[in-house]
């Protein structure tokens, strides 16, 4: 569980960092609000694009990194937009409170595991496998690589697995996890 909710953590302030330096740099530092979005976008598209040059974990890893070093070394120099105490700490809070509602299957499991397995959904061994393929690049290529399946979450995964040393599985729960706190930031930022 520890891994996921590093995977999590990571994805967050990535997304967070780079949203708002892609803002910044766009002259839109007044739409903070939608930075965690933007910032997700951006680390799908730039693990997708190092994917698609034939870049495995590691080179995915080191790009995610340099993105994430060059976002916050833009909103050093330029400084941070001033957001409200009470507007950080609703939007922190929610973000929480979402991770923590999204946390609730792999807590009443007591590990880290594929959601929504069985005779209904068993999507998750496919993700998983794209994801170690892009990671490792094994024979034989699976088919949907072939077919030009979207590939921007199964390389953010391979980076986050290489750069975490963890297993794919508990990446993609923090993928899961991320995405409803990513939504909690941006509902209670539009709130405010």
């Amino acid at each position: 569980m520890l891994a996921a909710l590093a995977a999590a953590a990571l994805i967050v302030a990535a997304s967070l960092t780079i949203g708002q330096a892609a803002l910044t740099l766009c002259g839109r530092r007044d739409d903070r609000v939608v930075a965690g979005p933007i910032g997700l976008a951006l680390l799908l598209a730039v693990a997708a694009i190092v994917a698609g040059l034939d870049g495995r974990g590691t080179a995915i890893a080191i790009a995610l990194i340099a993105l994430t070093a060059l976002a916050a070394g833009v909103l050093i120099r330029v400084g941070l937009p001033s957001v409200p105490r009470e507007v950080r700490l609703s939007a922190i809070a929610a973000a929480l409170l979402a991770g923590l509602a999204a946390s609730i299957p792999f807590i009443a499991a007591g590990h880290v595991g594929i959601l929504g397995v069985g005779l209904v959904n068993d999507d998750m061994a496919s993700h998983l496998l794209l994801a170690d393929w892009i990671a490792e690049r094994f024979d034989p290529e699976p088919v949907l690589v072939d077919q030009g399946y979207p590939l921007g979450p199964h390389a953010l995964v391979a980076g986050l697995a290489s750069l975490l040393d963890g297993r794919t599985i508990d990446v993609f729960a923090g993928l899961v996890l991320a995405i409803p706190a990513l939504t909690a930031f941006l509902a209670a930022g539009l709130l405010s």
